[in-house]
């Protein structure tokens, strides 16, 4: 042993009777086989730090971390680190700071300050996730506020790109339900497609800004956007007998018929699979839009949060995002006010009907693919690194049943496919 309260062991063994002398209630360890020890305490919590995003280890008996942040928050608690954070952005002092939400992708608290109240957002790390969530959405939302009427998205305040947090205005709402339809307002679509109708005007403004994250301006993009997601399953399928029955039996053959719609549409209309869509086609788009992203107002006006993934698209995309979002359901004449509003949104380009016509069977399929994500080892250890709590079985087996209901509309849709209008509403009916 060193002076004072470092020490350094040979073995695990030795290491594990430390842990045991010194009383320790925490310990932080880049090997897993010390927490597999047969006599590693009981007692004392297991922290397993992975600082490379491509480390295949699985979850095991111990709490799992990208960064010492994370660590951090785990052994002090939150409340120090937050508070520095919190005042070094707001440049006050802050009262309170309240968890408000936390998901796979960040971390959302109120925070309260003699100045008044924000929203600190706090990002994965780059372990979790490589993409600049951060950097994307506050520029998006310092072009956007200015632009939109007051109040439809949150003022960017401060960012902090080391510690991979922002503050935003605060929204004073509550979320709106994606899931219940009767639980909605009957204008709620209205605020959907006018939201989409501004970001399509405003778009001259916004020539600079990115393409959204995984966009697709060419049909082929779509088609390769959805082998790509399907080679990792199929090969994750060997271990899983379930999965690989559903993506042989049900979702190839369909795919493979959509696939052939598509085909024979692009060649009656002498259109280029591999023709990206000029810029004047193209929109701003959220990328990941619905209800879910929504509050709601004591007025009853809602307020769109999460520009993540945020930047120009195929207005097709979007439109086919929000409809097809398995983080929403919605009611047929909700799908079907949208889809109205959609079409005079983007009126000003007369391929956008048929386009949609002949993607919007292909955006289903790979709608059903992403919820399929969890089967993919590399994808459930960033769920477990973000804190999931559920077992791995159960979350492949919920979302192969979202999957499946997925398909069953998509399946609808292309048999409905002869009018636009009955194409998205056979889904809204299943």
């Amino acid at each position: 042993p060193t002076s004072g309260r470092i020490f350094f062991e040979d073995t695990r063994a030795a290491k594990i009777a430390r842990i045991r002398a010194v009383g320790c209630t925490h310990f932080v360890d880049d090997l897993e086989e010390v927490f597999l020890e047969a006599d590693f305490p009981e007692h004392v919590e297991r922290h397993l730090i992975i600082m490379d995003a491509d480390d295949e280890r699985k979850a095991g008996p111990y709490r799992m971390h990208a960064d010492w942040s994370s660590i951090a928050e785990a052994v002090l608690g939150p409340e120090e680190r937050l508070r520095s954070l919190a005042e070094r952005l707001a440049g006050a002092t802050p009262t309170s700071i309240e968890l408000c939400r936390r998901g796979g992708n960040n971390r959302v608290y109120r925070v309260e300050t003699t100045r008044g109240l924000s929203a600190l957002k706090v990002y994965p790390s780059i372990a979790e996730d490589p993409r600049d969530r951060l950097g994307r959405e506050h520029r998006s939302l310092a072009f956007l506020a200015p632009r939109l009427p007051k109040g439809l998205v949150p003022a960017p305040l401060a960012i902090d790109r080391e510690a991979r947090a922002a503050l935003y205005e605060w929204v004073e709402g509550v979320p709106v339900n994606a899931i219940d339809a009767s639980a909605r307002h009957g204008q709620d679509v209205d605020a959907v497609v006018r939201l989409l109708a501004a970001l399509h005007e405003i778009g001259s403004e916004g020539q600079d800004l990115p393409e959204a994250t995984e966009p697709c301006l060419a049909a082929s993009e779509l088609l390769a956007r959805l082998d790509a997601r399907l080679g990792p399953l199929k090969a994750a399928s060997g271990n899983e007998p379930e999965l690989g029955s559903f993506l042989e039996s049900v979702f190839e053959p369909l795919a493979a018929l959509a696939r052939s719609d598509l085909l024979e549409v692009y060649a009656r209309l002498g259109w280029s699979l591999a023709a990206r869509i000029e810029r004047s086609r193209q929109t701003l788009s959220p990328s990941d839009f619905g209800f879910h992203n929504a509050l709601r107002r004591g007025s009853g006006a809602l307020a769109f949060v999460d520009f993540e993934y945020f930047g120009w698209d195929d207005p097709v995309k979007a439109s086919s995002d929000f409809l097809w979002h398995a983080g929403m359901k919605l009611s047929p004449a909700e799908r079907t006010a949208f889809l109205e509003g959609a079409c005079g949104a983007f009126g000003d380009d007369e391929t956008f009907a048929d386009r949609l016509a002949a993607q919007f069977p292909l955006h289903g399929l790979h709608w059903c693919l992403l919820v399929l994500n969890e089967f993919l080892p590399e994808r459930w250890k960033r769920r477990v690194l973000a804190g999931a709590s559920e077992s791995w079985e159960m979350a492949k087996r919920a979302q192969l049943e979202k999957a499946r209901s997925i398909l069953t509309r998509v399946r609808a849709v292309r048999e409905s496919r002869a009018s636009l209008r009955n194409l998205v509403a056979a889904g809204a009916t299943q």
